[in-house]
């Protein structure tokens, strides 16, 4: 245990030199000692010892002493450490001449006695040394050594590395490296303990391309196969021979060679080349390969000789010969691998180009020969072009030439080609054309014909315009110069005529005895006709297979009158096509009509109409439709009537059987009545609607029927007020109604069914004979009119085939015989089917046939008749069923509701005519006073009342004083509270609020005993109301009710103000809701602030907005709004802009300068971005932090970036003035969603879009 510790210190000297003893005595007979002692000169010398000295065992003595010197070139470091019998050595030396440092370590740890590194550096001229010594345990180190001589000759590079460890213990590098760019060499030797060596070499000598050598070398055991890499390439020049000679070696045997020879030499007239190239590998597939090219020049002539071996097999060896002599001449010669030939010669002159061309693909046969010649010849004079070509190839057994010659002058062009085999011709072609324009006649003619053994094909073209008139004729002739009949002609003429211009297009088949002509006139605007077209399609000779199609639009307007007609028809006699569409407008002061009609031929030659007319007459106010078919006729007429009464009348015939409605409104008389005959078949059936004021103290509304001048009512309600609270209500119906619809109904859609039924099947009968009768006649025409076509198409098929027998004759070509003998045999089955097709046309047509899916039509007929049946039934049974459930419905829940409300009726009066002194009655008045005394003891006594509304000022006040303690000594204070106190005296507030209260309890008292006796007695009136006839089963209710509000007309309701005297109490009570904390009366110590007007702020964070006035709202926008502005003097305004990517920004107006606070914290201020701090004479911006603030006259603008937060402050005087989406700014928060309207807005998107600045959104 230590009982007693002492502790002394001694210290002496200062910063650079001084001694420190400190000494802890723990028991008498131990003592901790400790002691410093430091020098230090400037840091470039320093000594320090410390010693420690204990009384524990193994720790008894410490010791460590630091030392180091420090010169400009070396610095010497030595320090030991000693403790309890061990000890640590270290030192440290560096130079700087020489370069070198020496580190060493001892230390008592086996193997680890002494441990160190050092390295020196040494330079001597160009000679570099630089050795490293690591010892990192007791008699194992790790040397290395690298040495560079730049003098030498070659320059040297070594570098040994030796090493304790087994199989590691020497490696060296050696590098040699002599002479310089263009002419060097170079060697590396790698060796080592662990490896074979490696040796490379590196040799260049270069003077230029043509001179040359490169030797590459490299040695290495690591390869298989190719344990030396040898790489030489030596070029030389030997006058005008260049050599090249490259070996690419991996073993001793294993080589490839390639030479390369070029050789040129010059003379007065031409030159002589020789390339040759040659390579042997140690492959099979190349041993050898050699290329042999020599080539001469002499004069214009140039020969070229080509050979090539493959491992000693000739692959190519030819001869090529070009160049001018008497002629331009080209030959070539080859030999290997295949015996071909080849020459050619021509000549060129302005007038004259010739030349031939011979080829020999085996020059061992004479059969595989060819020759081509080409000439051609310009014999053009000043007048006229005259040029003419001809090409011949020749073979040993034909020849076949092409020949064409051209004639062009300045009115008329024509050439001529020809086709000769073995000296006959066998095709031509020729092509003329002349041109000739004379003042206003102009005339252009063409001509091609095509010229074959068996005729002649020629198509013509002539074109002429004289004087407006144009014509245009063609023709195709398939057999010209035998049979000019045998064409296709075709002819069309435009002749304008003033106002009206007139088509002729004519086709003629001359042998067919055919002509097809197309006539069209077309007028315009000429007087009345605006329009006026006819085109004739004509075939034959008979005018009853024309083809007539015409239109025409004419303007019948006369002053005011305007109208106008169009007609359009197709007629064509011989099938009975006959149709004509006509259709007018017209319109007049104030009455408009039109009106279309269709009239079309049938089969059997009878003439249908179809009309569509229509007329409003607006000064009368009547309308007319009227449409008129083949099986059904309907018109209808209206007439509007705007005086009073209104009248609506509405005319129907449905041939000829009228339908009528009339619909009339009484406004002075206050009347609606409505009646319309419902049974097209029986006039005397009309339905009668009408709804009327009988007098001010009544009103009828009845539905009826006539039939046959019997009147059956199947609705009534009336209305009538016996007194002014007596009102009658009678409603009368018949049971039966919804029976007799049902059976009126059904005998109605049955009959409808039926008429539809055979409407239809009538229809679908005459449609389908008139599609039969049409298609036959069609038909009839059609198949007699292409007989001689295909009469003569058959005929022209063997023509055709005797073209091609005399062609099969012409060439001896079995390839040829054979296409045409498939040709030939294909044309025979064309035309056997051609007669068998000639034959049924025959036939057909005088055969009458069904028309193309007959049998489908049918079976939809069929299948339309079918449904049309099914619907009618399933229609009929769907009304039953509906009628059956309608009018069973209509009983149950009639008999329900009735009877339950009898029931309740007559139980509400037994309960009201039992006499006022039942124990119900008694009950009902002591529950009545009950009530009344404890209203009247809920409420407090007025002077409580008062004196707590007192009590509630009183606090209030002190709570204020108290809080504006030591500010109210001021002045300005005491001035305020003078001023309070005069002004609270004055308005003498605790007797006044007395008198109030007192009013009000009073008025309620009042108010609670007026309307409890109001209500006793309407419950007592209520035993007048009840039901005088109820009697569903004949569809007769009448009841008499109590009005408990007196009624003196039924025309007019009266009014009634239940809570007027309620409102009035009501403005009497303060509203305390707005009061709030006491805290929110305690002033600012700002004195300032006191007194009006004060200033606000509003805010926008994310998407919530907060008003001036404190109304917080969620708003996302996409344009440019307005959050405030000053809109009484325009002074500022503030905009915030979404610019997209959740990106916005806000802009700020005032009358000098426009700001834009831009995301990233940049500032720009009238269009350019300007730094911050920023003044100018009304607007300061300044950045503080993460906020940028802008304050203006009146208003602030605060941005904070990481929160993306505006706050924007307001000065008191602008009080009322704003307006925006941050609010008015008036202390009323249900205003704040006014729009710039000034109307407040139901939802935020509507109160902003209001305040968007653009009219247009992203």
């Amino acid at each position: 245990m230590i009982k007693n510790i002492a502790a002394t210190l001694q210290h002496s000297g200062d910063l650079h030199q001084f001694s420190t003893i400190a000494n802890v005595q723990l028991t008498p007979t131990k003592v901790i000692a400790a002691k410093i002692d430091l020098f230090n000169h400037r840091l470039r010398r320093i000594n320090a010892n410390f010693e420690l000295t204990t009384p524990f065992e193994g720790l008894e003595l410490t010791k460590v002493t630091y030392r180091h010197t420090l010169s400009s070139n070396d610095v010497k470091c030595f320090s030991d450490i000693t403790y309890g019998n061990d000890k640590v050595i270290a030192s440290l030396k560096a130079s700087k001449s020489p370069m070198s440092f020496d580190v060493t370590l001892q230390t008592p740890f086996t193997d680890f006695e002494e441990v160190g590194a050092k390295a020196k550096y040494a330079r001597q001229g160009l000679s570099h040394n630089f050795n490293v010594n690591v010892k990192y345990c007791t008699g194992k180190e790790i040397a290395f050594k690298t040495s560079v001589d730049l003098a030498a000759n070659p320059i040297t590079l070594t570098a040994d590395l030796t090493t304790p460890f087994a199989g590691y213990e020497l490696t060296e590098l050696r590098y040699t490296h002599s002479g310089s760019l263009p002419d060097f060499r170079c060697t590396a030797d790698f060796s080592s303990s662990y490896s074979p060596p490696i040796n490379g070499e590196l040799a260049l000598r270069l003077v230029s391309i043509s001179d040359m050598q490169v030797l590459v070398t490299f040695t290495s055991p690591f390869f298989d196969n190719a344990e030396t890499l040898r790489f030489v390439l030596r070029n030389q020049k030997n006058t005008h021979e260049y050599q090249s000679h490259a070996e690419v070696a991996w073993t001793q045997t294993d080589v490839i060679v390639v030479d390369g020879t070029f050789a040129n030499s010059e003379t007065w007239n031409g030159n002589t080349g020789n390339v040759g190239l040659t390579v042997s590998t140690p492959f099979s597939s190349l041993r050898s390969a050699a290329l042999a090219v020599h080539h001469d020049l002499v004069s214009s002539k140039y020969t070229e000789s080509i050979s090539a071996e493959w491992n000693g097999e000739k692959m190519i060896d030819m001869d090529v010969v070009f160049g001018k002599d008497t002629a331009y001449v080209a030959a070539l010669m080859m030999r290997a691998p295949t015996p071909v030939s080849f020459s050619s010669s021509g000549e060129m002159t302005d007038a004259v180009i010739r030349g031939n061309i011979d080829i020999n693909w085996n020059t061992m046969s004479q059969d595989s020969k060819i020759r081509v010649e080409a000439a051609f010849n310009d014999k053009s004079d000043s007048f006229t072009k005259r040029k003419e070509v001809s090409m011949t190839v020749t073979q040993p057994k034909n020849s076949i030439s092409v020949t064409g010659t051209l004639s062009k002058s300045s009115v008329a062009f024509s050439s001529s080609g020809n086709v000769i085999v073995n000296g006959v011709t066998k095709f031509g072609i020729d092509y003329d054309t002349s041109a000739k324009n004379r003042r206003k006649n102009k005339e252009q003619s063409n001509t091609l014909a095509i010229r074959i053994p068996s005729r002649t094909l020629k198509a013509t073209g002539h074109f002429s315009e004289s004087y407006g008139t144009k014509t245009t004729e063609a023709a195709i002739f398939w057999d010209a110069g035998r049979d000019e009949t045998k064409k296709v002609g075709v002819r069309g003429t435009f002749i304008p005529k003033g106002r009206s211009t007139k088509a002729d297009f004519s086709v003629s088949f001359p042998s067919l005895g055919k002509d097809v002509k197309l006539d069209s006139e077309v007028t315009l605007n000429s007087g009345n006709v605006m329009f006026d077209g006819k085109t004739e399609f004509s075939y034959s000779s008979d005018i009853s297979k024309t083809l007539v199609i015409h239109s025409r639009v004419e303007d019948l307007s006369s002053g005011f009158r305007k109208n106008y007609s169009f007609i359009v028809g197709v007629a064509h006699p011989a099938t009975t096509v006959d149709v004509q569409l006509a259709s007018h407008i017209s319109h007049a002061d104030n009455k408009y009509s039109a009106d279309i009609g269709l009239q079309y031929l049938t089969a059997a030659r009878n003439m249908k109409n179809f009309a569509l007319m229509g007329e409003i007459d607006k000064m009368r106010k009547q309308m007319k439709v009227q449409m008129v078919s083949p099986l059904k006729s309907v018109k209808v007429s209206g007439h509007v009537s705007t005086s009073v009464p209104y009248r609506l009348s509405i005319h129907n015939l449905y041939d000829e059987r009228p339908v009528d409605a009339e619909f009339t409104i009484d406004p002075s008389k206050l009347s609606m009545r409505f009646h319309m005959n419902y049974d097209i078949d029986n006039q005397g059936k009309v339905l009668h609607g009408e709804a009327k004021y009988v007098n001010n103290s009544a009103i009828r509304a009845e539905l009826y029927r006539e039939e046959n001048t019997q009147r059956i009512t199947d609705s009534l309600f009336a209305m009538r007020l016996n007194t002014s609270r007596m009102l009658h209500t009678r409603l009368h119906w018949r049971p039966s109604i919804v029976q007799d619809l049902k059976t009126y109904g059904l005998r109605q859609m049955a009959r409808n069914s039926r008429d539809l039924l055979e409407l239809y099947n009538e229809m679908s009968s005459g449609i389908n004979q008139e599609l039969n009768s049409k298609y036959n006649n069609i038909r009839s025409a059609f198949l007699t009119e292409l007989a001689p076509f295909v009469q003569s198409t058959a005929t022209n098929i063997r023509g055709i085939q005797e073209d091609l027998a005399s062609l099969s004759e012409t060439y001896d070509c079995a390839e040829l015989d054979r296409r045409i003998q498939d040709c030939s045999q294909y044309l025979t089955e064309i035309l056997l089917k051609m007669q068998t097709f000639a034959r049924w046309m025959e036939t057909a047509a005088s055969t009458r046939v069904s028309y193309p899916l007959k049998d489908t039509v049918d079976m939809y007929i069929v299948g339309g008749s079918e449904m049309l049946q099914a619907i009618g039934q399933e229609s009929m049974k769907n009304y039953a069923a509906m009628m059956n459930m309608l009018d069973e419905k209509f009983r149950e829940h009639s008999t329900t509701a009735l009877l339950t409300f009898k029931t309740y009726h007559d139980h509400l009066t037994n309960v009201i005519a039992q006499p006022m002194n039942t124990d119900t009655v008694r009950l009902a008045k002591a529950k009545y006073n009950e009530y009344l005394a404890k209203l009247t003891n809920q409420l407090p006594s007025i002077n409580n009342m008062a004196q707590r509304y007192t009590s509630s000022i009183y606090n209030t006040r002190e709570n204020i004083n108290s809080a504006l303690n030591g500010l109210l000594d001021r002045p300005e204070a005491n001035y305020v509270k003078s001023q309070a106190v005069a002004a609270y005296k004055y308005w003498e507030v605790e007797e006044n609020t007395k008198a109030a209260i007192k009013s009000v309890y009073d008025h309620i008292v009042e108010i609670i005993e007026e309307e409890i006796e109001t209500l006793k007695s309407i419950i007592t009136d209520l035993e007048k109301t009840k039901i005088t006839v109820f009697d569903p089963v004949h569809g007769e209710v009448q009841t008499d009710t109590y009005l408990i509000v007196p009624m003196k007309s039924l025309k007019s309701l009266p009014g009634i103000d239940v809570i007027q005297r309620l409102n009035a109490i009501r403005s009497y009570i303060p509203d305390t809701s707005e009061w709030g904390s006491i805290s929110d009366y305690v002033p600012s110590s700002d004195v300032s602030t006191w007194m009006p007007p004060f200033d606000a702020f509003a805010s926008v964070e994310g998407n919530t907005f907060t008003t001036f006035d404190g109304k917080t709202y969620q708003f996302s926008g996409r344009c440019s709004y307005v959050l405030a502005g000053d809109y009484m003097d325009g002074n500022f305004s503030v905009i915030l802009d979404y610019m997209g990517k959740q990106k916005r920004r806000v802009i700020i107006t005032t009358s000098q300068h426009t700001v834009q606070l831009l995301p990233k914290n940049k500032l720009r201020v009238d269009g350019v971005i300007v730094e911050m701090p920023y003044h100018t004479q009304d607007m300061s911006i300044i950045n503080e932090g993460d906020d940028v603030t802008v304050s203006g006259r009146g208003f602030t603008v605060l941005h904070n970036l990481p929160r993306d937060k505006y706050e924007i402050g307001l000065s008191g005087w602008y009080y009322g003035k704003t307006g925006g989406l941050l609010g008015t700014y008036d202390n009323e928060r249900h205003n704040d969603m006014m729009m710039s309207s000034r109307q407040l807005a139901s939802d935020v998107s509507s109160f902003a879009d209001t305040w968007e600045v653009k009219d247009k959104c992203r």
